[in-house]
C-alpha cells in the first residue's frame, strides 16, 4: 500500500523495499515469543507537521496531547523534518499543543482520534514569547491521506441517534461501499435469530471478523453470527476496515469490524431509555383472516440505563450499562391433521376439501390388512406405539376449513434479551494504563418458539423446546509507554457462548413415545438416557402437514459450548520518519457440541418397501397410507439408529506474528510495508 501523488514512480520502490523487508523480517519473527499476540488494535494515531512562518520545519518542538475527558497525557518531539507521531492513543477528543523555543504556543483544542485511524493535525507556529498562545480550529471531518486502509468510522452518536429496527449496530455495517447482505442477514434480531451474513468486496459472508475492544466476537462455529451484541448505549464508535488494512490485522479475508466501548470520564454522565412497539395499529394479514387465527401479536419493549464517571479524578473511571429487550411475537400456523375417528383407526369417513381433493389417507388396499373390508382397524390390532405417535399431531380445531387445513393456531412467542456491561479504566501512572471490561448477555426463546428460525423442532406445537443462548466476554489490557517514542500493549481476552435447548411443551408425551418405542440400543448407552428426543419421522406422516413443515422431530435436550482464550502483544516505535509496529497473537479455542437427535434417536423413513404388501400388515399405500400403518400392529418400517450420540470436541490453536513499517519517504510519499505469518 502507498500514498503518493506520483504512483507510477513510487511503485518500483515499494516492490524493492517489500522484498528486502520480507527477507529481513522473517527470521526475526521466528525468534518472537509464542506468548505474543494479535494486533487487533483498538486505538488511534495522531501525526502532523510543525512549520515556522517561512514554511521551514521546526525541529525539537514539544507536542502534548491531553485527552479532554480524563486528562491523560502523551508527548512527542518533532524530528528533523518537523514531523511528530503519537501512536496507540485511546480514542476520544484531545487538546493538542505545540511549544517551541522562540515561538508562541499553538493549541488545537478539539482533535478527534478514532479507532484504527490516523488523525493528522498540522501546526504553523508564529514567532513570539513562550507565554503567548495561538488557538487553531481542527475539522472533525478529514480526508484520509495518511494510510491506504479503506474503511469508515461510525460514531457513537450516529449509532445511538439513527433509527435502528431492533436497536442493533449491525444494521449500520450495510451503509458502506462493497457490502452486500445475504438473504438470511438479520440486523434487527439478536441471539440465535441474529445473523451477520454479509459479503464485503465479493468475499464470503463468513470471512468477516468482529472485534469488541480487541476481543474476538465471532461465533467460530458458523462464523455467521457474533457472540455478543453490544448495547448501542455502550458503543463509543466502530470502524469497518474493508480493504488494504495493515499487518496487525489478521484472521479475515473480508471486513474487520472493530468496536470500541465507552469509558468513564471526569464528569458523571448517565441516562435512561425506553423504546416501544405495539401491534395495536397493525392490520390482520390475509392468511390469518383465511384461517381464522386472528391478528398476530407484535409487542416489543427495549429499556435500560447507563452511567459513567470518575471513581478517582484523573486516575480511575467506570462505565456501566444494562439493557433489556422484551418481545412477544405472534406467529400463525395452520395445516392438515387427522380427524378424531382417524386417530382411533377409523378411516371409513374420509375427509374432502371444498374442491373435492381428498384430505384423508388413501383407503387401505391390502386385502389382508386388518380392517380392509370396513376401513376400520380393529381394536385388537391397534398399535400402542402408533397411538402414542399420532398424538404428535394436534386435534382439528377449524370446523369449515378452506382446503384441507382443519387446524390453525396463533401462538405468542416470547423473545427476551438482557445484557450487562461494566468497563474500568485506570491510569496507574502517567506511563501505565490498565483497561478492563466484562460483558454478558442472555437471549431466550421459550415455548412456544418462533418456528422457522431454529433447527430441530416439530412442525406442530405438541412437543416443543425452549432455547437459550447466554454469552460472555472479558478483556484486560495494559498499555505501557516506553520512553517518548515507544508504546507496548498486552491484552488478554476471553469470549464464550452456550446454546442450551431444554424440553418445553410435551415432555410427558415425549416420555410416552420413548417408552412405547424403546429403540434397538439400550437407553443406558444414550447421552440423555430415557430423556432422549422421540423417534424422528422424516417427511412426517403423509398426507398430513403443517405450514411450518412436515418433519416430526425435536432437538431437546441439546448442548453447545464455545470458549476462546486470546493473548496478544502490540509494540510500536517512532524512529525518524518510520513508525515500526510488531506483535503477535495466540488463540486457544474449544467447541463442544452434541450431535443431536440425528445420532441419538430412532429414524423412521416410512413403511418398509423391501417386503411388499405381503410383509406384515402393510396397508398397500406407499404414499398416503402411513397413518394406517403406524396404527396397526405388525407393520414393518425402515429405520436406523446409532448406539449413542457423539459429542463433537473441536480444539484449535492460532499462532500469528506480524511486523510493519510506515515510512514517510517523502513529503508526498508514504510506504506501508508489512508481513504477517499465521500458523493455524
Amino acid at each position: 500500500m502507498l500514498n503518493s501523488f506520483d504512483e507510477r514512480k513510487a511503485f518500483p520502490a515499494r516492490l524493492t523495499l517489500l522484498r528486502v523487508f520480507s527477507i529481513a523480517i522473517f527470521p526475526a519473527l521466528i525468534l518472537l515469543s509464542a506468548g505474543l499476540a494479535s494486533g487487533q488494535r483498538t486505538s488511534g494515531q495522531l501525526t502532523g507537521t510543525v512549520l515556522d512562518p517561512a514554511g521551514a520545519a521546526v525541529v525539537g518542538a514539544t507536542v502534548t496531547a491531553i485527552q479532554t475527558g480524563t486528562n491523560a497525557q502523551r508527548e512527542a518531539t518533532t524530528n528533523e523534518d518537523g514531523i511528530f507521531t503519537i501512536t496507540d492513543l485511546p480514542i476520544g477528543v484531545y487538546r493538542v499543543s505545540v511549544k517551541g523555543t522562540g515561538f508562541k504556543e499553538s493549541v488545537s483544542p478539539n482533535v478527534t482520534v478514532n479507532v484504527a485511524s490516523v488523525t493528522r493535525q498540522d501546526f504553523n507556529l508564529e514567532i513570539g514569547a513562550v507565554g503567548e498562545v495561538v488557538t487553531i480550529q481542527s475539522s472533525d471531518v478529514q480526508v484520509e491521506t495518511q494510510t491506504g486502509t479503506v474503511g469508515e468510522i461510525v460514531s457513537g452518536e450516529q449509532v445511538r441517534e439513527l433509527p435502528l429496527n431492533g436497536r442493533s449496530f449491525v444494521q449500520l455495517t450495510q451503509l458502506q461501499p462493497g457490502v452486500a447482505a445475504a438473504n438470511n442477514f438479520d440486523s434487527k434480531s439478536k441471539g440465535l435469530f441474529g445473523g451477520v451474513d454479509f459479503s464485503v468486496n465479493g468475499n464470503s459472508a463468513q470471512s468477516n471478523l468482529f472485534l469488541t475492544d480487541g476481543a474476538n466476537n465471532n461465533d467460530t462455529g458458523s462464523n455467521r453470527t457474533i457472540l455478543l451484541f453490544p448495547s448501542i448505549e455502550a458503543i463509543a464508535e466502530f470502524k469497518s476496515l474493508r480493504n488494504s488494512y495493515g499487518p496487525e490485522y489478521g484472521q479475515a479475508a473480508g471486513a474487520i469490524v472493530s468496536i470500541v466501548t465507552r469509558g468513564g470520564t471526569n464528569n458523571f454522565h448517565g441516562g435512561l431509555f425506553y423504546f416501544g412497539r405495539n401491534d395495536a395499529l397493525n392490520a390482520t394479514d390475509y392468511f390469518s383472516n383465511l384461517n381464522g387465527t386472528g391478528k398476530n401479536s407484535l409487542r416489543r419493549h427495549d429499556f435500560g440505563f447507563w452511567l459513567g464517571g470518575p471513581i478517582v479524578k484523573d486516575r480511575l473511571f467506570f462505565f456501566y450499562s444494562q439493557e433489556w429487550n422484551k418481545e412477544i411475537r405472534g406467529q400463525s400456523r395452520f395445516g392438515s391433521v387427522p380427524t378424531l375417528l382417524e386417530r382411533q383407526g377409523n378411516f371409513s369417513q374420509p375427509r374432502f376439501s371444498s374442491t373435492g381433493a381428498r384430505c384423508s389417507p388413501d383407503p387401505i388396499q391390502n386385502a389382508s390388512h386388518p380392517g380392509f373390508a370396513t376401513q376400520i382397524i380393529p381394536q385388537a390390532n391397534l398399535s400402542a406405539a402408533g397411538l402414542a405417535l399420532v398424538k404428535l399431531l394436534p386435534l382439528p380445531n377449524v370446523a369449515n376449513p378452506v382446503g384441507c387445513n382443519n387446524w390453525a393456531q396463533s401462538a405468542n412467542s416470547p423473545i427476551d434479551f438482557r445484557e450487562e456491561n461494566i468497563r474500568i479504566d485506570y491510569n496507574i501512572t502517567s506511563k501505565n494504563k490498565l483497561f478492563g471490561r466484562y460483558t454478558q448477555d442472555h437471549w431466550t426463546n421459550a415455548t412456544p418458539i418462533l418456528t422457522g428460525n431454529l433447527w430441530g423442532d416439530d412442525a406442530f406445537p405438541t412437543i416443543e423446546s425452549s432455547w437459550a443462548q447466554p454469552s460472555r466476554q472479558a478483556a484486560v489490557k495494559l498499555t505501557t509507554q516506553l520512553g517518548s517514542n515507544s508504546v507496548n500493549e498486552v491484552q488478554f481476552s476471553y469470549s464464550a457462548n452456550r446454546i442450551i435447548v431444554e424440553p418445553g411443551a410435551g415432555a410427558d408425551l415425549n416420555a410416552e413415545i420413548n417408552a412405547a418405542i424403546p429403540g434397538y440400543f439400550p437407553d443406558s448407552d444414550k447421552v440423555n438416557g430415557a430423556n432422549r428426543p422421540h423417534a424422528l419421522f422424516w417427511g412426517g406422516i403423509a398426507p398430513f402437514y403443517s405450514s411450518s413443515g412436515s418433519d416430526l422431530w425435536t432437538q431437546a435436550p441439546f448442548r453447545n459450548s464455545l470458549d476462546i482464550y486470546s493473548i496478544r502483544d502490540d509494540f510500536s516505535k517512532v524512529s525518524g520518519n518510520h513508525v515500526f509496529k510488531m506483535g503477535g497473537l495466540f488463540d486457544k479455542a474449544a467447541k463442544d457440541e452434541d450431535s443431536g437427535p440425528q445420532n441419538e434417536s430412532i429414524h423412521f423413513f416410512g413403511p418398509a418397501s423391501c417386503c411388499g404388501a405381503g410383509g406384515g400388515n402393510h396397508s398397500g399405500n406407499w404414499g398416503n397410507g402411513m397413518l394406517q400403518d403406524l396404527l396397526t400392529d405388525n407393520t414393518f418400517f425402515g429405520f436406523d439408529e446409532t448406539n449413542t450420540m457423539p459429542v463433537g470436541q473441536n480444539r484449535y490453536n492460532n499462532l500469528e506474528f506480524y511486523f510493519g513499517d510506515t515510512w514517510k519517504a517523502k513529503k508526498n510519499l508514504t510506504l506501508e510495508l508489512g508481513v504477517r505469518y499465521s500458523l493455524l
